[in-house]
């Protein structure tokens, strides 16, 4: 079978897996294409139907197409592209609205808490007056983090007034958008528990360490495999389920009480999870998309 792998910018396909994803569908006996949203685009048909051109020229055909949303733009800037594709009768993995709320990091934590699914406590302002009120309730240390973002750019750790306030005011001139104050979990250790969910199942998982000198285990550090309590995979579970993805990064944070859900990725990366766990996570990524082909 072909298998089509839509990755959003050939500037960050690094950050997409494509190039795993590819390998593996080879090794399993399949082809696979590389597919970048810049270059497709839609018209209409006399009969109300959609054509899909890429580069100027028909979509190749594929059996289905893997969506890797490697980007940290507005998500409604890129939903329409798979939105258009299935109506234009393409298979699509991990392409619904799914994307939108969860790369919306305030639409995934009012998606969360409507399924009672445990996070740390959080609010959301605008400016400095909103962040300090909440500040008041949460108590420093605390995690700013704005609302698109990825591998820890955007995020913030603030544990005094005189570092909050030139935060605020320097995000607030940059894009204006809302912040997130988050509260900081100490007993995690700048560790965090990563578990990649694909249809339903959870494929591996591993432990996060920080690098030394930073708190962010976003951003990259060391890595170990681990064994997650029963607890643990029934929240990643239905974190997933929650944000509607067929292929979910549940980042989660170990505390005094209970495992905490500290983001949802719509576009998980695997390279070290792979290194880590043995797990060949691209492959298993292509076997749960050609069920669906």
């Amino acid at each position: 079978m072909k298998i089509g792998i839509l990755i959003a910018s050939e500037n960050f396909e690094v950050f997409s897996g494509g190039q795993r994803i590819a390998e593996a569908a080879v090794a399993l006996g399949h082809t696979a294409v590389k597919l970048f949203e810049r270059k497709i685009s839609f018209e209409e048909t006399t009969d109300a139907g959609i054509m899909v051109k890429y580069d100027g020229k028909p979509l190749p055909e594929v059996d289905v197409i893997i969506v890797r949303p490697n980007f940290v733009e507005e998500p409604t800037l890129h939903q329409y592209i798979y939105d258009l594709l299935v109506r234009a009768g393409y298979k699509v993995v991990n392409g619904s609205m799914g994307i939108t709320r969860t790369k919306n990091k305030l639409l995934q934590r009012s998606d969360l808490r409507g399924a009672n699914i445990p996070m740390p406590k959080w609010a959301a302002a605008y400016d400095a007056v909103g962040c300090l009120t909440a500040v008041k309730s949460l108590g420093y240390p605390v995690m700013l983090k704005m609302a698109f973002g990825t591998k820890g750019k955007g995020v913030f750790f603030v544990d005094k007034r005189e570092t909050l306030i030139p935060i605020i005011d320097y995000l607030s001139v940059r894009d204006g958008n809302p912040v997130i104050i988050e509260e900081f979990i100490e007993e995690a250790k700048h560790a965090h528990v990563r578990i990649f969910v694909i249809g339903g199942e959870i494929a591996a998982a591993m432990n996060v360490v920080a690098p030394e000198g930073d708190v962010r285990s976003n951003s990259g550090g060391t890595y170990e495999k681990i064994d997650l309590t029963d607890e643990e995979q029934s929240i990643a579970l239905l974190a997933a389920k929650t944000m509607n993805l067929d292929i979910a990064g549940v980042d989660m944070l170990r505390s005094s009480r209970g495992p905490l859900v500290m983001e949802v990725n719509a576009n998980p990366g695997f390279t070290e999870l792979e290194k880590t766990t043995g797990v060949d996570v691209a492959a298993k990524i292509v076997q749960f998309s050609l069920k669906k082909a």
